[in-house]
């Protein structure tokens, strides 16, 4: 850790500049998973490589820097956040919101499962088997 909190720019001592930049590198890249567990990469609408790429590069040229300590900050902002959503019950009551459940106890003609697809052999994805099981 005393890496990258220490020793920012020209009094970097005797930490070669390329182990610097190869931890800002894997920094961004936590970042990037992170932030895509987040769901970053769905709202952006960009594909994961440039994103991925951009959050490298700028590790790298961050790292090095005097700023290198916001690697640090973000990265732990994330991992609490992510920690936050993941294991605590902070999010269960705005989440039912948005999840349907008809409780209607009238029978139907039809049942209609959309977006599936099948394998090579002509069988049912798992992904469609899921949704047609929860749509009966």
């Amino acid at each position: 850790m005393d890496l990258l909190l220490r020793g920012r720019g020209a009094d970097s001592g005797a930490r070669p500049l390329w182990l610097l930049r190869l931890c800002g590198a894997a920094m961004g890249f936590a970042i990037y998973v992170l932030a895509d567990l987040l769901g970053v990469r769905e709202v952006s609408g960009f594909s994961p490589f440039p994103l991925l790429t951009s959050a490298m590069v700028a590790g790298v040229l961050i790292a090095p820097s005097r700023f290198g300590t916001v690697l640090w900050l973000m990265l732990g902002v994330l991992v609490t956040t992510v920690c936050i959503v993941a294991f605590t019950p902070v999010l269960r009551a705005p989440a039912r919101h948005f999840v349907r459940a008809d409780n209607s106890q009238q029978p139907v003609d039809a049942i209609v499962v959309l977006s599936g697809g099948i394998n090579g052999e002509g069988l049912l994805s798992l992904g469609m088997m899921n949704r047609l099981a929860s749509g009966m």
